[in-house]
């Protein structure tokens, strides 16, 4: 007896009754690839959420004029009503779900929104076991409307939950690298140092940073400092250069030239200006 070579593709076909159609979410068309070689699918229009999961290889995600790239382990997230394609030279497996029903765009927003691409490398256990459960009531002999219905329900519901997840813990880490720039903007601290002190890129940090409190960590940290020297320059007859060294500069000029880039004029200046302005009043 010859043992049996698995197929390079197969295709799950399913006809949903009508009250599927206006009631659930369902699923006509599913399938899977496995080492193709030579891939490409291009579409103009389809009414379904591609999800497409990658077990082996790379695949080359293109949408909206940009090229991504889904290594093994990820998952695609594609609204098919916008032109799209993607491909892949070298074997590739992988399985795929179009993904429809009235509710089903209305949870792709919801991703989306929390996306920043297509394309979610390394999703938790739960998403992908809940998609691999869907994927099995698909591969059945009978399609089990209701179970299918709640499985893509289950999927879209565990991805979005991940990826909420993913979007507040980023907020915390930024939260605490503000308050560590607060504490510590009189040492000798560089955005760098903050980064990598969170466990983050500095191009993430900056970006995330942005987001969160609307100016980049420098321009946060400039803030801290430049906030203090106009307290010391106040209430202190400490010499320019002794402020600039407590609020984390190294030389007098250093805090000359951030003073001049926020206020337009130099700390003695704006000491100068203040002290004739509180005499003006007080006399």
């Amino acid at each position: 007896m010859q043992d049996r070579k698995p197929l390079k593709t197969r295709t799950y076909v399913h006809e949903p009754s009508l009250f599927a159609r206006e009631n659930l979410f369902y699923v006509k068309l599913a399938g899977e690839y496995h080492r193709v070689s030579d891939y490409r699918i291009e579409r103009e229009r389809m009414e379904s959420l591609l999800v497409i999961y990658v077990t082996e290889g790379e695949l080359t995600v293109c949408l909206g004029g940009k090229l991504m790239t889904a290594p093994a382990g990820s998952i695609v997230l594609l609204d098919c009503r916008r032109p799209h394609s993607y491909f892949s030279r070298q074997p590739v497996s992988l399985r795929w779900v179009h993904i429809q029903g009235n509710a089903v765009f209305a949870y792709a927003a919801q991703l989306r929104r929390r996306m920043e691409k297509c394309v979610i490398e390394q999703p938790d256990g739960l998403a992908c076991q809940a998609f691999l459960g869907l994927f099995g009531l698909l591969q059945a002999d009978h399609y089990l409307e209701n179970s299918v219905s709640v499985a893509v329900h289950r999927f879209l519901g565990d991805l979005l939950e991940e990826l909420q997840e993913k979007e507040y813990r980023p907020a915390n880490h930024i939260m605490r690298a503000a308050a560590y720039i607060r504490e510590n903007y009189m040492k000798d601290i560089s955005v760098n140092d903050v980064a990598e002190l969170h466990g983050m890129s500095v191009y993430h940090f900056i970006r995330m940073f942005g987001r969160q409190y609307g100016m980049p960590p420098y321009e946060y940290l400039t803030v801290q400092r430049i906030a203090c020297a106009k307290k010391l320059l106040l209430f202190s007859n400490q010499s320019v250069k002794n402020i600039a060294q407590t609020c984390g500069y190294q030389t007098a000029a250093a805090l000359n030239h951030a003073f001049q880039k926020q206020l337009g004029l130099s700390p003695s200046a704006f000491r100068a200006q203040q002290r004739c302005q509180n005499a003006t009043f007080n006399s």
